[in-house]
Formats: structure tokens, C-alpha cells, sequence
């Protein structure tokens, strides 16, 4: 929109219009929010699109429903741990309101590197974004924050400890959901090479050690994208959208097509 991308305290910041397929909806009454897929894609067992890392389910795939009449919409949730649930929900949208849909605009999150990455910073950043965005470029109508990143893959916590890890502390304030992009980021980022063989390079980090020992079991990492509404923009130090309950559900479908 401006060619240019503003750094705000920890983070990035720069205009770009949803495009992703799910609606994310807000209930008029709790205020919670949920996010539901698009009908016609086809995911594995544990909620990632079939083929990611050319894996696939070929015995346990589903695909993803969308109904809708004038009262209802019927569709499978996308679990902010980031992936979507086997089993459709139903929605009435007398109780719940659209929130956000393919088109709008969101401010895209860069993570630059150095330290500071951790949720008190990434708040703050998102704080003093939207206030940049309303008072200089008013006429843009921001729904919240859109981002994609090896950082985001919740299977990172799966091998770091989530009390310690800062990279799981931010992640769990996001609403995340899967995207088409397998792990080179991961191995460019951790391992040194886009196509990088984790069997073959000198583990040093820890991080090195423990991502490279659980793809020796033969499960993989994905990129996921997150979206902070802006609404919750003043929460993400507090997870504001996932829950325990998420969390128990994640570790329970993590890798259920390798079983």
C-alpha cells in the first residue's frame, strides 16, 4: 500500500488484504472467537493439508464441508493450535458475527532478528501499530495482524519446554491455522540450508538437537500463519485465544497419521 514497512518497538509492521480460506467468527454474546474452513480442501488425520512435505493420508484424510443457509453455517473448525478439526460445527449467525473474511485488510508482522522476541514486546508492537495506522493512514480500515513463519509450527512444542521457550510463549497468542508450506524454512533457518539434512549437520543448538531427533522419528515440521484480531491486539501476553483445552486436543491429533 505505502512501499514501505514500519518498525514499531520489537516488529515490523506493513498493510496486505486477507486472502486465506476460512471466515472467522465472533460471538455477539462471549466474545469468543473461532475461525472455520472453507469446504472443498482436503486434510490429513492431524488437521494439515494432505501432501504437506509430500506426506499424505490416504486412509484417513477428510474434506473440509461448508453449508450455509440463511440461519446456519455448518463447517470444520480451524483449532487455534493451527489445524483443522475433523468434525464440523454449526454456527448461527443470529449468535455470532463475522469478524474477518478473504479481502480485508490486515497488517503483516515481519520478525526481524535479534533479541526481545518474546509476548510483552510483541504487544507492545501491535499497540503501537494500530495507533500508527489510525493516525497516519486513517483511511485503511485494519481488522488486525496476519503472519507466516517456521516460528509458528505448534509441533515446536512438541521438543521445546513452553515454560522456558520464548518462540512458544509467542506463538501461543495467536490464532493460528495451516498453510501449504512444508518445513524448508525450518531447515534453512535451524539447520543452515532450505534443503538442509538434518542427519547429516553438526548439531550444536539445542534447538538443533531436539528438532533433528523428532524428525528421526519420522514426523515432519510445517510453516503455520497466525492471525491477531485487533480486538485482541492488547491481549497477546495473556493467550487470548488458545486455551488448555486446545493445547490437550493438539497433543492428542500431532502425527495421528504416522500411527
Amino acid at each position: 500500500y505505502t512501499c514501505s514497512i514500519f518498525l514499531m518497538d520489537r516488529f515490523l509492521f506493513i498493510p496486505c488484504r486477507f486472502g486465506d480460506t476460512f471466515t472467522m467468527y465472533r460471538n455477539n454474546v462471549s466474545g469468543k472467537v473461532t475461525a472455520l474452513k472453507h469446504g472443498g480442501e482436503e486434510f490429513r488425520r492431524d488437521g494439515q493439508l494432505n501432501g504437506i512435505n509430500g506426506v499424505y493420508d490416504k486412509a484417513g484424510a477428510f474434506t473440509s464441508l461448508w453449508q450455509e443457509t440463511e440461519e446456519e453455517i455448518t463447517a470444520n473448525p480451524i483449532n487455534p493450535m493451527g489445524f483443522v478439526e475433523r468434525d464440523p460445527v454449526t454456527l448461527l449467525k443470529k449468535e455470532w458475527d463475522e469478524a474477518l473474511s478473504q479481502g480485508d485488510m490486515l497488517l503483516a508482522l515481519h520478525v526481524p532478528s535479534g533479541p526481545g522476541y518474546n509476548p510483552e514486546r510483541l504487544k507492545n508492537s501491535m499497540v503501537l501499530a494500530l495507533e500508527f495506522y489510525k493516525t497516519y493512514f486513517p483511511e485503511l480500515p485494519v481488522k488486525g495482524f496476519w503472519s507466516e513463519s517456521w516460528l509458528y509450527d505448534s509441533r515446536l512444542s512438541l521438543v521445546l519446554d513452553h515454560d522456558t521457550s520464548n518462540i512458544i510463549k509467542v506463538q501461543r497468542q495467536f490464532y493460528l491455522y495451516p498453510i501449504q508450506e512444508g518445513d524448508a524454512m525450518l531447515r534453512y533457518e535451524v539447520f543452515g540450508d532450505w534443503k538442509a539434512d538434518e542427519t547429516k549437520v553438526e548439531l550444536k543448538s539445542s534447538l538443533q538437537k531436539a528438532a533433528a531427533a523428532y524428525m528421526a522419528t519420522g514426523a515432519r515440521f510445517n510453516n503455520l500463519s497466525m492471525v491477531v484480531l485487533k480486538e485482541e491486539a492488547d491481549q497477546t501476553d495473556q493467550m487470548p485465544y488458545i486455551t488448555q483445552e486446545d493445547i490437550a486436543r493438539f497433543k492428542q491429533i500431532a502425527d495421528s497419521h504416522l500411527k
